[in-house]
């Protein structure tokens, strides 16, 4: 929510209201019930509420829009380049081997293109993400500063 805010062009973020919860659905109910003007998180916590048209997607923060979200915009559509999520992945230890590097990375790459995997996305609304290894470890890393600079910014780290 800070990276769009910091996109849109909010100067003063520690302005902005936020109250963590143990788990979206809390947050979901605190918006359905009108206490809380707005939350993020995953589509699969939200698809069966803005099916019974209890709640609005404002924005997508993946690079493409995400089907079970209908005609919902990205943020990058509305002219905020950001992409944040619950980004998960596989990882392992920095020193494995480069071939047993390289074993996981295909393995991975070739359950994200299987039917299972791509029938199982779709039923829990989950965008399409296919960057692995090295491509996929360099954008976890820019993520990650990402929210290390509003950190600093908000005074929570140095």
């Amino acid at each position: 929510m800070l990276l769009v805010a910091r996109a849109g062009g909010v100067k003063d973020l520690k302005s902005i209201t936020y109250i963590p919860f143990d788990n979206g659905g809390k947050a979901l109910l605190e918006v359905i019930a009108g206490r809380a003007a707005a939350f993020t998180g995953d589509t699969s916590e939200v698809i069966g509420q803005l099916k019974a048209g209890k709640v609005r997607v404002l924005a997508a923060l993946s690079d493409k829009r995400v089907p079970a979200l209908g005609d919902a915009k990205t943020a990058k559509e509305q002219g905020y380049d950001v992409i944040g999520g619950n980004w998960r992945g596989f990882y392992v230890p920095a020193g494995i081997s480069d071939e047993a590097y390289e074993y996981w990375v295909n393995a991975v790459r070739t359950v994200a293109k299987s039917p299972e995997w791509t029938e199982l996305r779709k039923k829990n609304g989950l965008a399409e993400f296919t960057s692995f290894g090295k491509d996929f470890d360099a954008f976890v890393r820019k993520q990650i500063e990402s929210v290390a600079e509003i950190s600093r910014e908000l005074g929570i780290i140095k």
